[in-house]
């Protein structure tokens, strides 16, 4: 690129920056040893005007606001128009594919993370989500509910453990000044290669083929099909009558799925996104999530169904996605042995 060396170049409006002829000329001579120049070069000198001050026919010309930018000389003449700044460029449309994430940037803060994970545990999923039944079994000093019962309660527990993470999440990010949609289910946004459908689609496809061979190679190395208690109590909720069939679904297939991909997906993973990036946000939301079921025999594969989860809503960015996969895994679970 060759300068042409004037009095002056005009970077601003209505202020020149005087630079000697002298010193722009080394600093064209060995601009491009510096560090992303190429950057420097495509965002901010494709604009500027190296003009004289005393010429009034280039006092209107304006330049780009250096901007770090990736695009490449075609994209950015297709994107913008001369003069314009780059920052306000809207974000790549969603049947763009050269980025997986569709995640939106969302600012990190890391004890108001810690702070609502630890408030969550310790004050809504721990003495609702997993020992809820018990204590209720306790004040009532039945040492065993009815499967009616059970499920029923169930519908009160898990309704109240979802308005407390509601509001705790929102108390929490009104306090770190947060200010994201942690729960951003979209139907409308269901067509194209980013879409809810084909999302859900592949996104089933996955665990389907994964649980698939793991129950083959679990029957032909054990002879057994993998079963467990919890199972067991399951079937009892839904062979007891049609109420206890439909509160069930309500239970397994509505409300815990929408509470678990607020918390790990719409809250842990996008927050995390930004700041480590969708990969590490992913396994990491994935074992939290885990974790939080403290179920050491199906550990694996709920690890491998939220890395599905954490997958599908980075690649939608919308929960709808994620919540449908998560639905109807817990659906097959339930009605498919």
């Amino acid at each position: 690129m060759k300068l042409h060396v004037m009095d002056g170049i005009r970077i601003v409006p209505n202020r020149l920056l005087f630079v000697p002829s002298g010193l722009l000329s080394v600093a064209g001579a060995h601009a491009h040893r510096l560090h992303g120049f190429h950057h420097i070069h495509q965002g901010s000198f494709r604009n500027i005007v190296c003009c004289s001050p005393q010429d009034p026919s280039q006092q209107q010309s304006r330049a780009v606001p250096p901007t770090k930018t990736s695009l490449s000389d075609s994209d950015y003449a297709q994107r913008t128009e001369p003069g314009e700044d780059i920052r306000h460029i809207p974000p790549s449309s969603a049947s763009d594919i050269s980025a997986f994430s569709q995640l939106p940037h969302v600012e990190w803060d890391l004890d108001s993370v810690l702070t609502f994970m630890v408030s969550y545990f310790g004050m809504l999923h721990v003495p609702l989500g997993l020992g809820g039944l018990t204590i209720l079994e306790k004040q009532l000093h039945i040492k065993d509910l009815p499967p009616e019962s059970k499920v029923n309660a169930l519908v009160i527990i898990i309704l109240l453990e979802l308005g407390g993470t509601i509001w705790l999440l929102r108390s929490s990010m009104k306090q770190s000044k947060q200010s994201f949609n942690f729960m951003d289910f979209r139907l409308d946004d269901a067509n194209g290669v980013r879409g809810w459908i084909a999302t859900v689609f592949f996104g089933l496809s996955c665990i389907g083929i994964a649980m698939g061979i793991t129950a083959v190679s679990l029957e032909n190395t054990h002879g057994i099909m993998p079963d467990d208690s919890k199972d067991q109590i399951i079937k009892q909720m839904t062979s007891d009558n049609l109420v206890s069939e439909f509160s069930t679904f309500l239970v397994f297939c509505i409300l815990i799925p929408s509470l678990e991909e607020i918390v790990y997906r719409g809250y842990l993973l996008q927050s995390m996104a930004s700041r480590f990036g969708w990969q590490w946000a992913v396994l990491c939301s994935s074992f939290v999530f885990t974790v939080a079921h403290f179920d050491v025999l199906h550990a694996p594969t709920l690890f491998f169904v939220g890395c599905v989860l954490g997958a599908a809503y980075t690649w939608s960015g919308n929960l709808v996605s994620s919540l449908l996969i998560h639905s109807l895994y817990n659906a097959l679970t339930i009605y498919g042995r």
